[in-house]
């Protein structure tokens, strides 16, 4: 699962400014095995422009082969699904003082991201690919891409 906000974008020649998406998927083992599911979920906001290329973006359409997660991910992927989902997440805690504690994940040539702070994240999806999680694995990054790969 990936939430995604993007801050300031586009995708050729339309804007993609501040609007939220997300992905869910799904593998019946090894990614690299692949048969997965893949949901995109884009904010109501969206026009059908913005939404077809977030979609394209998240099938890893007009990227350069191997460049980016999504392009790689596609490679794997058998059935692209429509979806809703709901998620979020927040700092981890010390587990003795409860305290929020950052940790971070530094990739200096990472195709996902640079650098990230592992959270805590809590999900909720129905429909072709159900999940609950709360308190599991997530991570925030600020990720600049290209259809080249990671803009560093």
């Amino acid at each position: 699962m990936s939430f995604t906000q993007i801050e300031k974008g586009h995708f050729g020649e339309v804007p993609l400014d501040g609007l939220r998406w997300g992905i869910l998927a799904a593998w019946p083992a090894a990614i690299h095995l692949g048969n997965g599911k893949l949901q995109t979920i884009i904010e109501e906001r969206a026009n059908p422009r913005q939404r077809k290329a977030i979609e394209t973006i998240t099938h890893g359409g007009e990227t350069e082969p191997g460049s980016l997660i999504w392009q790689v991910f596609a490679t794997t992927i058998t059935e692209f699904l429509p979806g809703v989902i709901q998620g979020g997440g927040e700092s981890i805690r010390n587990p003795v003082t409860g305290a929020p504690h950052q940790v971070r994940v530094i990739m200096p040539t990472g195709f996902e991201f640079t650098e990230s702070e592992v959270v805590s994240g809590k999900s909720k999806a129905g429909g072709p690919i159900e999940l609950e999680l709360d308190g599991s694995h997530a991570h925030i990054a600020r990720i600049h891409w290209s259809t080249r790969g990671v803009v560093r």
